[in-house]
């Protein structure tokens, strides 16, 4: 019977010091969960629960320790915040007017004019398309006119051979430095195949001028009418 009394105090103090361990393990998580919430990046606890990624596990031979703020980038480089750009040169660059920019500009309408007889005149040649560009560029301003100086316009050269003229021009818009016209042009192209000139054609275009400091319109779009 003395054995039996034995036993079974031994088995309950087995139990409780059981107990004890739990609650003692499961107060320390707390703790330091805790600790982790309130701390910042460079408290210490947290560095111990959340160790530096190592570059093997990335699957990388560098070196260099990947932490978790740099592991989202590819190359293991602190990723920038939304809309931060590096270096903003060859932005500044491209925002620089050409040389000759807007040069000839003039009224809305004799602007316009000259711009449209020069595009439909335009040359099948890279070397004379470009020539072409150079005088455009003395037409017109902004993203139209730095496009046209380093030949990225969407059309520097012609599809097939053309001649033609303007019709006429029709002002639609004029008013707070801004205006709008409507070019009638008269087209006939060259069959690329056969060599022979088609019937002429009635074409329209719709021409964007913006005022420069000095009084004058610069085209700034030009859009072909469908």
């Amino acid at each position: 019977m003395k054995d039996f009394e034995t036993s079974a105090t031994t088995a309950a103090r087995r139990r409780q010091r059981r107990l004890i361990f739990l609650v003692v393990v499961v107060a320390s998580l707390l703790v330091a969960l805790v600790l982790v919430i309130s701390g910042g990046d460079d408290d210490p606890i947290k560095e111990q629960l959340i160790p530096p990624i190592s570059a093997e596990s990335m699957g990388t031979t560098d070196t260099e320790t990947v932490t978790p703020e740099t592991s989202q980038a590819i190359d293991g480089a602190p990723i920038k915040p939304s809309g931060v750009t590096g270096d903003h040169s060859d932005h500044d660059h491209d925002l620089r007017p050409p040389p000759g920019e807007a040069e000839k500009a003039g009224a809305p309408v004799a602007t316009a004019s000259q711009y449209a007889t020069l595009t439909i005149n335009r040359p099948t040649d890279a070397l004379g398309s470009a020539a072409v560009n150079d005088q455009l560029v003395q037409l017109s301003a902004g993203t139209l006119a730095r496009d046209l100086a380093d030949n990225s316009a969407a059309v520097t050269t012609a599809q097939v051979a053309s001649s033609g003229e303007v019709i006429n021009a029709i002002p639609l818009v004029n008013t707070d430095g801004y205006a709008e016209v409507l070019i009638v042009s008269k087209e006939t192209v060259v069959d690329a195949a056969t060599g022979i000139k088609l019937d002429p054609k009635f074409l329209t275009y719709l021409v964007r001028l913006q005022q420069m400091p000095d009084g004058n319109y610069a085209v700034t779009s030009w859009e072909p009418q469908i």
